[in-house]
């Protein structure tokens, strides 16, 4: 397994030629260590991005295909979630550094490097649906519940006397 740097992210705005670039990131457990308040910890996957560089601004266009690992909110359990998505970024060159919106910011014109990989890792950990659920729990009505108690599996249920005393004061 190699080990990813944040070095390995940055790529040399200063010396591209204006026209289109390729380039190619590969993305694993070191990879979300250069990151440690992430709430991702393993994945592994392929990020491919075109630079599309002009006089005044460039464009990046990221393809990312992944798999992350997340834990369940329900059971607790380790899945593995499927990411592709597609995501650009306008990036354009002024007097300071500024964020315009979350698809376009603003770098001073003697910017000589960027570094990507604080995108990649913003839209991978966007893409980390709200609640977590193990794809096995998924199309069930209420996957909150998944266990339940011997008393709820015989049909029985305890009613405590305090809420039926309750119930007559209301009737």
């Amino acid at each position: 397994m190699s080990s990813s740097t944040l070095r390995d992210f940055e790529i040399n705005i200063y010396s591209l030629s204006n026209k289109g670039h390729d380039f190619r990131y590969i993305i694993d457990e070191s990879f979300f260590q250069l990151f440690p308040e992430s709430i991702l910890e393993k994945g592994d996957g392929v990020v491919n991005l075109t630079l599309e560089k002009s006089e005044t601004m460039m464009s990046l266009n990221f393809d990312i295909k992944a798999t992350l690992e997340l834990l369940c909110d329900v059971s607790v359990e380790q899945f593995e979630h499927q990411v592709e998505l597609q995501q650009k970024l306008v990036i354009k060159f002024g007097e300071e550094e500024m964020e315009l919106s979350e698809d376009m910011i603003v770098i001073p014109w003697e910017t000589q490097q960027i570094n990507v990989a604080k995108f990649i890792y913003e839209y991978l950990n966007l893409s980390v649906p709200m609640k977590k659920v193990h794809p096995k729990l998924q199309g069930r009505e209420r996957p909150e519940i998944l266990y339940s108690s011997e008393a709820d599996n015989a049909g029985e249920e305890e009613i405590d006397p305090r809420w039926e005393a309750l119930k007559k004061l209301n009737k």
